[in-house]
C-alpha cells in the first residue's frame, strides 16, 4: 500500500489560478491556520476556537469537493472523525452552559429604619386663643 497525498493539488491549483499565489503557499497557509486554531483553541482563545471550527468545516468541504464520487462519503467521514478527535484538544474546557458568578457584594448592606418626627412649636404663654380646654394648667415647681 503506497502513501497517498492529500487531494490538495487539484483544489489549490484551481484556486491559485485566480490568485497571484502559488498552490504551495496556499497549502502552507492552510496548515498554519489549522495549527494556530488547534494551539490557540487548546489555550482557551475564543477567536482561535472559532478559527478551528471554520478550518474544519472548510477542510471537510474541500475533501468532499475533490474526492472521487465513489469514495466521497468515506473520505469526508474519515476526515470528520480525525478532525473531531483533534477537536477534543482544540475545544477542551468549552462548555455550552452559561457561566454564573455568585460573588458576595463588595459592600455591607445594613438595613436601618429612620423615623423623622416633628413636634409643633410651643405657643407663647401670653397667647390666649381660647381654644385650650379648662383642665390644662402649666406645671409649677
Amino acid at each position: 500500500m503506497g502513501h497517498r497525498r492529500p487531494p490538495r493539488p487539484h483544489l489549490l491549483a484551481d484556486q491559485a489560478a485566480h490568485l497571484a499565489v502559488a498552490p504551495a503557499t496556499l497549502y502552507a497557509f492552510w496548515q498554519l491556520t489549522g495549527l494556530l486554531g488547534l494551539v490557540g483553541g487548546f489555550l482557551g482563545n475564543a477567536g482561535a476556537r472559532i478559527a478551528w471550527v471554520l478550518f474544519g468545516i472548510g477542510t471537510l468541504a474541500m475533501i468532499w469537493s475533490t474526492a472521487p464520487a465513489g469514495g466521497r462519503a468515506a473520505a469526508t467521514g474519515l476526515a470528520a472523525l480525525i478532525w473531531a478527535l483533534a477537536s477534543i484538544f482544540a475545544l477542551r474546557g468549552l462548555s455550552l452552559r452559561p457561566i454564573v458568578h455568585n460573588h458576595p457584594p463588595q459592600y455591607q448592606f445594613s438595613p436601618a429604619l429612620h423615623l423623622h418626627a416633628t413636634l409643633p412649636a410651643p405657643t407663647p404663654a401670653g397667647d390666649d386663643l381660647g381654644d385650650e380646654p379648662d383642665n390644662v394648667h402649666p406645671l409649677q415647681r
